[in-house]
């Protein structure tokens, strides 16, 4: 498994400041690092999802406990799933193999 850079972390918690998202997409979650950054920092679980295309990694690290919602795509299709759940609520995401 890959680690986040030491200076990405207070980086991307400058941006978080900066911009103050609604909601924020981890994108290859892993073991959760940046979810336990997050909350640290006040963001609240509802407000964090996370894609994460390597299933043994979701269980591992328990990743359904530290996002509101875990994807299990890979991220060059998440697009099309997360689009059909906004426009039709027909989405894989609601489907058990996409969405845990």
């Amino acid at each position: 498994m890959g680690t986040s850079h030491p200076e990405t972390k207070p980086w991307i918690m400058q941006q978080i400041r900066k911009y103050k998202p609604k909601s924020i997409l981890d994108v290859g979650a892993g073991s959760g690092t940046y979810a336990k950054l997050l909350y640290k920092n006040g963001y609240m679980r509802a407000t964090v999802d996370a894609v994460e295309v390597w299933q043994p990694y979701i269980e591992e690290f328990k990743l359904k406990e530290k996002y509101r919602h875990v994807y299990s795509v890979d991220i060059r299709d998440f697009d099309n799933h997360y689009r059909d759940w906004e426009t039709d609520r027909k989405s894989t995401r609601l489907n058990s193999s996409h969405r845990l």
